[in-house]
């Protein structure tokens, strides 16, 4: 079982493609103090890194501030270019408890982090996940419909980040700073390069993921993935506890032979919890690249030592 007092950390950065701007962001994190980083992550074609890190409840706000600092200072959207959505240089930063019952502290350490990288980095915050406001929307596909509004408004309508709006700058953008559950975030690949297929099949997911209860919460876009000559269905499945990866794998298999393709690999981005395989091996998911340590429950010793004075 993990402290209560411990908690994941999963920031995306809209930078992949300069390995001196993507280092001097994990580096930056890894020498605060309390925090242990577990994984990091470079997609070029996305052009966007996840890092995954556990923090001490105390640690969480400077561990949130240092890479939104470095990432303003070496990220500028106005010439950035991906196949991933992105509003801001430091894009996401969203807090997960590691324990149920630490719900409550999650929410509150999220909105420090957020005043503190809105401080730090001179960036609009929206809120999304549990510490969204009455009458705003918690998912985040719905947060960024509203902040892209926001800024085809001219910044005038009712859209306005939940903090300090007046501090946007293009070359910085906005964060989105939330409490949430744990999510994979997760990828197939086809072995095509019809973009079209993978279209229809996130289509497909989307038609289905309200009767089909291995779909339920499942996200899904397009991506072409010019560098590997092929095709991807790109996923946030954000009830990764209730609908693991092996079900979702067999249905897009199935959907893509429909089609007259065949699946290449998965891979997962970042730290998943074990009950993500729901109890089955990571090649039933089609996992490339596995390793113990992106599962979740490996880091456990290492969080017990974040609680200990001087972790």
């Amino acid at each position: 079982m993990f402290p209560p007092t411990v908690f994941q950390c999963t920031p995306n950065f809209s930078a992949a493609r300069e390995p001196a701007v993507v280092q001097a962001i994990v580096q930056s994190i890894a020498k605060t103090p309390g925090v242990c980083v577990i994984d990091w992550s470079a997609d070029v074609e996305h052009n966007r890194s996840v890092v995954t890190f556990l923090a001490a409840d105390q640690a969480v706000p400077a561990a949130a501030a240092a890479p939104a600092i470095v990432a303003a200072r070496l990220i500028d959207l106005r010439a950035h270019t991906g196949a991933h959505p992105r509003f801001g240089a430091m894009d996401l930063f969203p807090v997960t408890p590691l324990l149920a019952e630490s719900r409550p502290a999650a929410v509150e350490l999220a909105m420090e982090a957020g005043r503190r990288i809105s401080e730090a980095a001179r960036v609009p915050i929206y809120w999304y996940g549990w510490c969204a406001q009455p009458a705003r929307p918690a998912d985040l596909p719905q947060v960024r419909r509203m902040a892209r509004l926001w800024l085809r408004s001219d910044r005038t309508s009712g859209d306005a980040p939940d903090l300090a709006p007046e501090l946007y700058r293009a070359e910085t953008g906005i964060t989105m700073v939330a409490a949430r559950g744990p999510l994979a975030a997760w990828n197939v690949n086809l072995a095509t390069e019809d973009i079209g297929i993978a279209r229809e099949i996130v289509q497909r997911i989307r038609r289905s993921r309200s009767t089909l209860p291995e779909l339920n919460g499942v996200r899904a876009m397009a991506v072409a993935l010019l560098s590997r000559a092929c095709v991807q269905v790109s996923m946030n499945v954000t009830r990764a506890g209730e609908t693991p990866l092996p079900p979702i794998y067999r249905f897009i298999g199935a959907v893509a032979r429909q089609l007259g393709c065949e699946l290449l690999e998965s891979e997962v981005v970042g730290v998943i919890p074990r009950a993500a395989l729901g109890g089955e091996g990571p090649e039933a998911a089609g996992w490339r690249g596995y390793a113990p340590g992106q599962i979740l429950e490996t880091w456990e010793e290492a969080a017990w030592g974040l609680t200990s004075p001087g972790g």
